[in-house]
């Protein structure tokens, strides 16, 4: 009794309050206790079944919509619950790793992959160069900002995740490798370094990018796949030709990648050009959206302007020397048809857009060097003379002083290559009209007619021009060659034999193409071969071009008054019967009727 009594008594002593406060203490503990049990056994559990790949897609959603408490609008705590989230993604994948006695970051790169492969199955089954969907854009955004808190974690090796790309031929698609670009996750550059072959990396880029181009007609997204374009040019031209730490210092290996891919989609541009002039069956396809490449104002503030420089200077080059598979007779046969209204668009929008950045001096000069050095394409480099003239305010100048330049090697060092090529850029700038440049007349006339001429410097010098002339017949148009025999070269009456014998050459080979000497007009039409070619006689559209620089200068054009003294059989049986066609007269008196009262008022 007296131990039930104590105790008993003991329990009154202890009050309804302290009985109460002990409970929670006790249950309190009970529950801390079977929470840890409870979270133990859960990552354990995790850590065993979870496909870590899924498990990153289901946290691909914006982080802050499914932590965040109702408060998450304030800034301070969206940038809190993203940290969190990032820690708590980065805390599985260590977990998984550690369970699959892995590196973090190499876990993370192999499932990165399998994730972006799985966001873009659709499209890896389709055509190569596809695009994403929006939705499928929208998914991939959303993983890469999940990647992207990986990263910031150290669980995501950029090397790994590349090595397994190319490994696992996990097809790449360029969309997505901007999205990587411009998430600052995984370059172009890296994408390209490392792979291990050069060639293939090569490959796979403009492969990639003419597939690509295929779909840009029919694609809602133009103007991304346009900025998509831009990006990775800017890119490949910043490591192309970017400037070497020292003197003697080699290209590194992405740059030479860079400048291949740069090289290989320019080929693969100027071959499918048509070579044939106006050809009516060829319409511009994929090939036109490489000139992207060539906008200089995408580049803007990207580029250092001298790399940029550097670049377009390398594709005038490139384009002059593509496949010069035609000879030197072929171009004075034909270029007649390279003129600039009758040269393919592309390849003169391709010059305009180069035109932009590089000066008449500097565009000179290369092409001088290039003729220099190389064999060249005469039809690209004939319709780049006629683009320059028509394109560059100084360029007359410019190309009277590089002739001058070609005609004073020709003679000092004996070399046919000079003389051919002065006479091809002659006749070629020609070709553009007088507002362009002068004409061919013209040019014969200043540069061999007068006792001062390069021919007249010695007779090694004239009988080189002559053998040079008479080596042409051949292959002569007949308006080049009624030009040679009514304005001559000069040479001194004790070589007058000689030059007899080249005129006696050159009007049989007239007579044998059927053309006589007074077919000839009083200007110059020579993209066409004889008359009988032309849909317009000669005397009517030498009368069009009359009265056309009458209205332009109020003055009888000087060839009218040459003509009237010098031609004038011609003149008399041809010009004036079809400057005075019968007509029904204009109330008002118009510049035809103008130029005929100025001629009679002169005779």
């Amino acid at each position: 009794m007296s131990a039930v009594s104590s105790y008993t008594s003991g329990r009154s002593r202890r009050s309804l309050a302290e009985l109460l406060a002990n409970r929670p203490k006790n249950s309190g503990r009970k529950a801390e206790s079977s929470n840890k049990s409870l979270q133990e056994a859960a990552l354990c559990l995790l850590s065993c079944r979870q496909d870590l790949s899924q498990f990153l897609l289901e946290v691909e959603a914006p982080p802050c919509k499914k932590v965040c408490s109702h408060d998450c609008s304030a800034s301070g705590h969206v940038q809190k619950s993203t940290t969190f989230t990032d820690t708590f993604i980065a805390s599985a994948l260590r977990d998984q790793a550690l369970h699959l006695n892995v590196a973090p970051n190499i876990l993370g790169a192999k499932a990165a992959a399998l994730n972006i492969q799985k966001i873009c199955d659709n499209v890896i089954d389709g055509e190569k160069g596809a695009v994403l969907s929006q939705e499928q854009r929208d998914r991939l955004t959303a993983f890469l900002q999940t990647l992207k808190g990986l990263v910031a974690e150290n669980c995501f090796s950029c090397s790994v995740f590349l090595q397994h790309i190319w490994e696992e031929e996990i097809p790449h698609i360029l969309e997505v490798v901007w999205h990587l670009q411009n998430a600052d996750i995984v370059g172009l550059e890296d994408v390209l370094e490392s792979c291990k072959d050069p060639d293939s990396a090569v490959d796979w880029f403009c492969t990639e990018l003419q597939s690509l181009f295929l779909r840009m007609e029919a694609s809602p997204d133009v103007e991304i796949l346009e900025q998509m374009i831009s990006s990775f040019v800017t890119v490949l031209v910043g490591k192309a030709f970017c400037k070497s730490s020292g003197k003697k210092a080699e290209r590194s290996q992405l740059s030479k990648i860079s400048l291949l891919i740069l090289d290989e989609m320019h080929s693969w541009f100027l071959d499918v050009i048509p070579e044939a002039p106006n050809d009516e069956s060829y319409k511009p396809g994929e090939e036109q959206y490489w000139l992207i490449a060539y906008n200089a104002s995408r580049y803007r503030a990207r580029v250092i302007p001298e790399v940029l420089e550097d670049f377009f200077t390398h594709t005038l080059s490139q384009t002059l020397i593509f496949k010069p598979k035609l000879k030197v007779s072929d171009a004075i046969r034909l270029q007649g048809s390279w003129s600039f209204v009758k040269t393919c668009p592309l390849l003169t929008d391709l010059y305009r857009k180069l035109f932009v950045l590089l000066s008449a001096e500097k565009l000179i000069s290369r092409i001088q060097r290039v003729l220099d050095t190389q064999e060249v394409n005469w039809r690209h480099v004939l319709a780049c003379v006629s683009c320059l003239v028509i394109c560059q305010p100084d360029a007359q100048q410019l190309v009277t002083g590089l002739l001058g330049r070609l005609l004073a090697q020709a003679f000092e060092t004996y070399e046919l290559e000079y003389l051919i090529t002065a006479f091809l850029i002659a006749r070629q700038a020609a070709l553009e009209g007088p507002a362009a440049f002068m004409s061919y007349t013209e040019w014969f006339k200043c540069t061999f007619g007068t006792a001062s001429s390069y021919q007249n410097a010695t007779k090694k010098s004239l009988l080189f021009l002559l053998k040079f002339l008479s080596d042409l017949v051949p292959y002569e148009t007949p308006q080049y060659l009624k030009v040679h025999i009514l304005h001559p070269p000069f040479v001194a009456a004790k070589f007058r034999q000689l030059l007899m014998e080249y005129i006696s050459l050159a009007k049989t080979q007239l007579s044998d193409m059927k053309v006589s000497i007074e077919d000839m007009g009083l200007y110059e039409n020579l993209s066409v071969g004889s008359g009988k070619d032309q849909k317009q006689p000669q005397a009517q559209q030498d009368v069009e071009k009359a009265v056309q620089i009458f209205e332009n200068t109020g003055k009888i054009p000087s060839s009218v008054m040459e003509a009237s003294i010098f031609r004038r059989p011609y003149f008399t049986s041809r010009f004036l019967p079809a400057l005075l066609t019968p007509r029904l007269l204009p109330d008002v008196p118009d510049s035809l009727m103008f130029l005929i009262e100025a001629l009679r008022s002169y005779h």
